[in-house]
């Protein structure tokens, strides 16, 4: 009677090599040694872990057992594993490669072989994390519109609207894992920058409007001051060796983040609190939320950068 191989994580039940069908050879050498040669498609079970995607990789077992006898009757080894390699490159999705083979210590013959599935991540890069990494930054340039604009408030709310309905279809692409996936975790996260980013822009513009005859907190007159001491400085360090085109460039810079109107005060006038006006602080408070928030794009971005390529 013909040994029944079968595969011990089928995701169909009866699976089986069967050696007594038509086609199904054995090579039979002296030394007892027989050798199965079988082609077919077989259905196997694997726990996948999609924490890392779309840079996932997972690493699935087929397992043969042999029913109906043990160890010490038959010794399952694999002498030869061939890949087929115009087979395994013409995958869209996934690189296959076959891994390790192992012998279970099970009292019946039995032999792992791992195969390792890689994700492509070069079309989900380019399709999905690229276009959100460019939503995420224009929603940050919410600060850099001037306040007198009128279109902050509808700007900040149609980037947010727009981020979301991108996350949901984003979201339906995104295999389930338990723990959450990166991915997931990391566009909660974005949403919740969208939300900050909204709320910050809106106490900004109420800043920019308040009441002149209202005190300004000491926190804020300081952050002010610090700010456009440091522009003014920069303004005003002129250099014998800088060149015209040196000069330009470094009034350029001062005009992106400066469209008050007064004249900023002198070094002198900084400690005093009737110097620092309200749109002065909303405009300091512009200055350090725009810094903060495209730090931390670069620095996300950065870390998919390496997870992708390292």
């Amino acid at each position: 009677m013909a040994a029944n191989i079968g595969i011990e994580n089928s995701a169909e039940d009866g699976d089986f090599l069967n050696t007594d069908s038509t086609g199904m050879y054995l090579l039979v050498e002296n030394g007892g040694l027989v050798s199965v040669k079988y082609s077919g498609i077989m259905k196997t079970t694997c726990t996948p872990d999609a924490y890392y995607y779309p840079f996932d990789v997972h690493t699935c077992s087929v397992v043969f057992v042999v029913f109906g006898y043990s160890n010490n009757e038959i010794h399952l080894d694999s002498l030869e594993i061939q890949q087929d390699k115009d087979v395994l490159l013409r995958h869209a999705e996934w690189e296959v490669e076959i891994g390790d083979v192992l012998e279970s210590s099970s009292h019946l013959p039995t032999i792992s072989v791992n195969i390792q599935l890689r994700r492509r991540a070069t079309n989900i890069f380019l399709t999905t994390l690229l276009p959100l990494f460019m939503l995420v930054f224009l929603q940050v340039l919410v600060f850099v519109l001037p306040a007198e604009s009128g279109e902050r408030i509808s700007y900040s709310i149609t980037m947010f609207l727009s981020y979301a309905v991108f996350m949901t279809i984003v979201a339906e692409s995104v295999p389930p894992s338990n723990p959450v996936t990166l991915i997931s975790n990391f566009l909660t996260f974005l949403l919740v920058k969208g939300a900050m980013i909204l709320i910050l822009n809106i106490m900004i513009l109420n800043i920019h409007h308040k009441d002149k005859s209202k005190t300004i907190p000491k926190p804020l007159r300081m952050l002010a001051s610090c700010m456009f001491y440091r522009c003014r400085k920069m303004e005003n360090d002129v250099h014998p060796e800088d060149s015209p085109n040196d000069l330009s460039r470094k009034e350029s810079f001062l005009e992106v983040f400066d469209d008050e109107k007064e004249r900023i005060p002198s070094q002198a006038s900084y400690t005093s609190s009737d110097e620092i006006t309200w749109p002065m602080v909303a405009h300091a408070l512009d200055i350090t939320f725009f810094i903060i928030f495209i730090s931390t794009i670069v620095v996300f971005f950065t870390i998919f950068y390496f997870v992708h390529y390292f």
